[in-house]
């Protein structure tokens, strides 16, 4: 038996489907048993757990042959560290007590430093203690990913500008390409705990990013390096809690100076998809989806293109490109606040057709949070409305609004939430729910 945490990200889906695609058992786990039930149509067994709960961990580790576990940032906490150290305090307690018998951590390059890295702080930490348990470990210190570039893709496709905080060449690395790799390493099992560095097939810098990015566009991309005093602020804008934000600055500086470099010595490995697969991947999602899997699921560059799709078919004034993102079912809606919502896509079309012929809007400060809802979120009257097939996330943004009235023109910035559900089979929306101060828009086309 083979557990796999993850599942609902990049990394982990890949262990997974690997592992499954080889007749091998599989254990998922996940924090909400709904997000287990594709996987467990497919013949997994299915475990729910939260990586702070040591007790649930064990019971979810408890016989298996080998594991993957990670342990991923959370945007929204401002105790980063603090909390990290918690949750490897309770794999620590479960790991050794539910006899598992190897286990790959996924860790990241620059591990084997104690500070100067930023969030791979949390990393050196996990394997120091870790490598204590006397269960052997595989720690998989895996280079940048490549899908990090999926959030500064909005203003590639508004502006043709990348912005970047490093100016340093990487061996960047693809997501499935870790997780292939996380399952080969699972199935070799392991006697004693050693050291995996995992490079992609060549170093690419910001530069070749935007060429690469410019090729797929097919118009010029520009990088704009962020001075190190601008990080924070745009992260935190950006909706990083300004501790995670500071851990970030830190890491990019550590970068750049080298500090956050692969270690001399261990087993080396090599990724082989190319970083313009990727990038192609997340500026194009609906090319590249699986419409005939029998078990649909999106990752997190469909999520986030699927998002931007709405953003630009807004900023577009065009009803009918708007409309079409939406799924033909009967219920499909958008809401707005508390208001009732707008069902169907006819209807849907005709409100935007409307509402474009007085309102022009402009999106910036895109933020997509692509670990779906798990509820407890938005208000219980505002219900999720979420099941197997679906996929419900949230995104923050900051529209501007110009607005035509008898007074000539009005100018609004409005943050904004949008709370998409997704169809995981089409990639259409079900239903779109944005909670933003929309009275003062109704209001300034009334003057």
């Amino acid at each position: 038996m083979y557990v796999v945490f993850g599942v609902t990200g990049n990394t982990g889906k890949v262990v997974a489907d690997s592992l499954l695609a080889q007749k091998k058992p599989v254990r998922v786990v996940v924090r909400d048993a709904a997000k287990g039930e594709p996987w467990k149509a497919r013949g997994a067994e299915v475990a729910v757990a939260t990586v702070s709960d040591a007790k649930a961990l064990e019971n979810a580790l408890r016989g298996a042959d080998g594991a993957y576990i990670l342990l991923p940032p959370d945007y929204a906490t401002n105790k980063v560290l603090e909390d990290k150290k918690k949750e490897v305090a309770a794999f620590a307690a479960a790991i050794p007590a539910s006899g598992v018998k190897h286990v790959v951590l996924l860790s990241s390059y620059g591990a084997h430093q104690p500070d100067g890295t930023g969030p791979i702080r949390w990393l050196h930490h996990a394997e120091k203690v870790f490598a204590d348990l006397g269960t052997p470990f595989t720690f998989l210190r895996a280079s940048f990913f490549m899908e990090n570039w999926a959030t500064s893709l909005g203003p590639v496709k508004e502006t043709g500008t990348l912005y970047a905080m490093f100016k340093k060449k990487l061996p960047m690395i693809a997501t499935k390409d870790i997780g292939t790799t996380a399952a080969t390493l699972l199935l070799e099992g392991a006697s004693k705990t050693s050291v995996v560095n995992l490079r992609g097939p060549a170093e690419h810098d910001p530069a070749d990013v935007a060429k690469t990015l410019g090729r797929i566009l097919g118009k010029q991309v520009n990088v704009v390096f962020v001075p190190e005093e601008g990080r924070i602020p745009a992260l935190v804008a950006a909706g990083m809690t300004p501790d995670m934000a500071n851990l970030y600055r830190e890491l990019t500086v550590g970068v750049d100076s080298g500090k956050v470099a692969f270690e001399a010595g261990g087993r080396n490995l090599k990724g082989t998809t190319p970083l313009e697969s990727v990038l192609r991947e997340l500026m194009e999602p609906s090319k590249n989806m699986n419409h005939h899997s029998s078990d649909p699921t999106l990752s997190e560059a469909e999520i986030i293109g699927i998002a931007q799709a709405y953003y630009d078919g807004v900023d577009s004034r065009d009803p009918d490109r708007l409309a079409g993102l939406y799924s033909s079912a009967p219920s499909t809606s958008l809401a707005f606040n508390a208001d009732p919502p707008i069902v169907g896509r006819a209807a849907i079309r005709d409100f935007c057709a409307q509402f474009f012929q007085a309102v022009t809007v402009k999106h910036t400060r895109i933020e997509v949070w692509t670990r779906a809802l798990m509820g407890e979120v938005v208000p219980r009257e505002m219900p999720l409305g979420q099941s197997a097939a679906t996929i419900t996330v949230v995104s923050t943004a900051l529209p501007t609004f110009t607005i035509d009235n008898a007074a000539g023109a009005t100018k609004l910035a409005l943050p904004a939430t949008s709370i998409f559900t997704i169809d995981k089979e089409s990639g259409k929306f079900v239903a779109v729910h944005n909670m933003f101060d929309v009275g003062k828009v109704y209001a300034a086309a009334a003057r």
